[in-house]
């Protein structure tokens, strides 16, 4: 038997499944950004419901301990070594679709993002990251840089609420078309939540996530350097 953190759950079962994410998104009943949301972020909370439903798609047996983490038999817990999930794609016989492979891709782009999330949250530099034009995940520097009093209080908000009024068309600009994927820097200022505006380089990965759709879904990676000397104009 193994301890295990309901996210931690989550994402490996999900990472590892032979579902689409629009597969698990009709049979949670939730919209695909929350499992986005779900897989791009090892601190999020997700609620039991869910992690119970999860489990019973996947036939997995969980129970739950006093401290709110899961008990799970060590043969139900699975990860990207299995032959079923990531390696299933260079099978002889393989019979992927297009499809298929856009969404193996997605899942791996995921996994690769919670790997990151390691680093991002114990950086000592402001960093943010965001879906389209919605903050999923900030680091505690990001937070203390902003004034945020309460964790994951900007979530889900629009990134040009904290880009000062008069640097966010400059942004929008950049951000259409092909030329929104790639690496950028930007000489811009912040605004925290009381008004105060902070001087700095922002350094932007964006690049788009594969669907099975025609939709594109951008993702972006930010670090903010903070001009503490007053040298940057």
């Amino acid at each position: 038997m193994k301890k295990i953190k309901p996210t931690e759950f989550v994402q490996n079962t999900i990472n590892s499944s032979s579902l689409s994410i629009n597969q698990w998104s009709e049979e949670l009943g939730v919209s695909r950004q929350a499992i986005y949301n779900w897989m791009g972020n090892i601190n999020i909370k997700i609620r039991k419901i869910y992690v119970n439903k999860i489990a019973a798609i996947s036939n997995k047996k969980i129970n739950w301990d006093n401290n709110n983490l899961l008990i799970v038999d060590d043969i139900n817990i699975t990860d990207e070594k299995n032959p079923q999930t990531f390696n299933k794609i260079s099978g002889e016989n393989s019979d992927f679709n297009l499809n298929e492979l856009n969404d193996n891709l997605e899942r791996q782009l995921q996994l690769l993002i919670t790997k990151y999330e390691h680093v991002f949250n114990t950086a000592s530099d402001p960093m943010a990251v965001a879906i389209n034009d919605n903050y999923t995940s900030m680091n505690f520097a990001m937070e203390k840089l902003l004034g945020v009093k309460k964790r994951r209080g900007l979530f889900g908000t629009n990134i040009y609420d904290i880009i000062a009024l008069n640097f966010r068309d400059k942004i929008k600009e950049k951000r259409t078309g092909d030329g929104a994927i790639g690496k950028f820097e930007y000489i811009i200022s912040l605004q925290d939540i009381l008004g105060n505006t902070i001087k700095g380089k922002l350094n932007v990965t964006r690049f788009w996530l594969p669907t099975n759709k025609l939709e594109k879904i951008l993702c972006s990676i930010m670090t903010f350097y903070p001009d503490m000397k007053g040298t940057l104009k």
